[in-house]
């Protein structure tokens, strides 16, 4: 919106100047507003509608075809605009290609499409002037009463036809309308792409311009006979100004958080899917987790578009409960719907494996791999249940994986190193753990073990040299009983360190018990 507002700025200067550094400065700020709002394709029209009124560059009372060579002229020199509004079109339709977020035909039917347009038109004229039950997401209708769209076309062309004759007298009536329309058409539902809504009030900072445009031309207009009439508008004014800040304040109030946003969103709308599930998410984060999974599950009654998503996160919602059977037929569900899914797998694996369904688990994640190679997290968790089952070849070679996608992955470094000394390669052990505790330094595990690897490194290092040492001997020397008994001596000590290094193996992962 901002740099829409600058282009319109830089292309009045350019009408009273029209040179050709003041029409870049035109097409540079409308490059940046379709970049960054590529509702804005409509702009370069709004420029022609600019072009009648105010700025007077198109008159109908000079003879008809000086007048049409002036405006062709005037719509050439649109043409770049115009050619940077294709390229935006053509790469918003480009960038849904191949993704699957196209809403088709057979979805929503274009009938539907129209109806609601029509009656769409009409409620954001209504918000506009009522702005009560505002929403963050208003659902999409599965039907429209013809009643309301009857009603709606009619109150469309009564204005418009109204506009157009008040043309020559009343040019911003018709220029206000046509810019409400026009902006409002790439974004009314036509065409349709992700999740669509009824309507959205983002949409209608720029539309509601053209309106404003109406009324602040057309109030003065209809009050230019009345007596107090100054007097009059500025009560009007304030009064309309203190109504507009007392919604306002009751507004701010329910963007307050993910919570309030949504629970205003259910009570505007009478619930959606998309409400309910996100309302869920915001229940979730606060702990509130069976409030969560009541509205989870009126998401699933919703008619949900994607109810994989849902059921997803119901599941999680039910393990953090210990709801371990009703999340694992969840999860389960969700991967029904969408086989794809390799979150569902990875969170799926790790209740199963809670539940000592190995096997079970370990396939969700092999199958979680083949479906995304580069998921660190399917091969942590994968590698973390094969060390567990004695496969520990395994185990480091998926550790390995997880670091190659992730350098800074502190877990994985750790549970290389636990796997690393169960294969008694201490010194790569002690490395992994010097990683773990620099990627995170806070991590207390990874400095335990780093410590308690090192400990243990030091025990062998000189029991292994004490061996040495006792079995250089001359087999004429007569102290070689004492040598020899000195060498069992070591072996003794080797035994006993591998035996604590066993022992504290068993207690993966934090070592908590070996730490002096």
């Amino acid at each position: 919106t901002f740099w829409g507002l600058l282009a319109l700025w830089a292309y009045a200067g350019y009408a009273k100047r029209p040179v050709l550094l003041r029409y870049f400065g035109v097409a540079l700020f409308l490059a940046l507003s379709l970049l960054a709002k590529p509702m804005l394709v409509t702009l370069p029209f709004v420029l022609l509608l600019l072009d009648y009124w105010p700025l007077k560059r198109i008159t109908f009372e000079q003879p008809i075809r000086s007048s049409l060579d002036r405006a062709g002229r005037l719509i050439v020199e649109k043409v770049p605009l115009l050619i940077l509004s294709a390229l935006s079109v053509y790469l918003s339709l480009a960038s849904t290609r191949g993704v699957g977020t196209v809403v088709t035909l057979q979805t929503i039917p274009l009938m539907l499409r129209i109806e609601n347009a029509l009656v769409s038109y009409l409620k954001y004229i209504g918000k506009l002037f009522w702005p009560i039950d505002l929403a963050i997401f208003y659902p999409y209708p599965e039907f429209i009463m013809l009643w309301q769209v009857m009603g709606s076309l009619a109150v469309l062309s009564v204005i418009s036809i109204v506009s157009i004759r008040k043309l020559r007298n009343h040019p911003y009536l018709a220029v206000g309308w046509l810019w409400f329309l026009g902006t409002f058409a790439p974004v009314i539902g036509l065409v349709q792409a992700g999740i669509w809504q009824e309507m959205a009030d983002r949409f209608a900072y720029v539309p509601f311009i053209g309106l404003f445009v109406m009324i602040a031309w057309g109030i003065p207009h209809l009050v230019n006979r009345w007596q107090y009439k100054r007097i009059g508008l500025t009560v009007g004014a304030g009064v309309f100004l203190l109504l507009l800040a007392m919604t306002t304040h009751i507004q701010i109030r329910h963007w307050a958080n993910s919570v309030t946003i949504f629970e205003q969103a259910i009570k505007a709308t009478g619930g959606s899917w998309i409400a309910h599930n996100n309302l869920a998410d915001g229940l979730m984060n606060r702990g509130r987790v069976n409030e969560a999974i009541r509205h989870y599950n009126f998401a699933l009654q919703s008619k949900s578009p994607q109810p994989w998503g849902v059921y997803y996160n119901l599941a999680t919602a039910l393990t953090f409960v210990g709801r371990n059977q009703k999340a694992i037929y969840c999860y389960t569900e969700a991967l029904k719907l969408n086989p794809e899914y390799v979150n569902a797998h990875i969170n799926i694996a790790v209740v199963l494996a809670g539940q000592g369904r190995i096997n079970e688990a370990i396939n969700h994640n092999f199958e979680a791999i083949r479906i995304d190679p580069n998921s660190d997290r399917a091969h942590f968790d994968l590698a973390k249940i094969l060390l567990t089952q004695g496969r520990v070849d395994e185990a480091i070679i998926h550790f390995s994986w997880v670091l190659r996608i992730n350098p800074l992955y502190a877990e994985a470094y750790n549970r290389r190193g636990m796997a690393l000394m169960q294969k008694g390669k201490l010194e790569e052990a002690i490395l992994h753990f010097r990683k773990a505790s620099n990627v995170k330094p806070d991590y207390l595990d990874a400095q335990r073990n780093h410590k308690l690897a090192e400990s243990f490194f030091e025990k062998f290092r000189k029991a292994v040299a004490g061996m040495r040492h006792s079995m250089d001997f001359d087999h004429q020397d007569v102290r070689n009983d004492l040598k020899m008994q000195e060498l069992l001596d070591k072996k003794t000590e080797l035994d006993q360190a591998v035996f604590q290094l066993n022992t504290a193996l068993s207690l993966q992962p934090g070592f908590t018990a070996l730490d002096s």
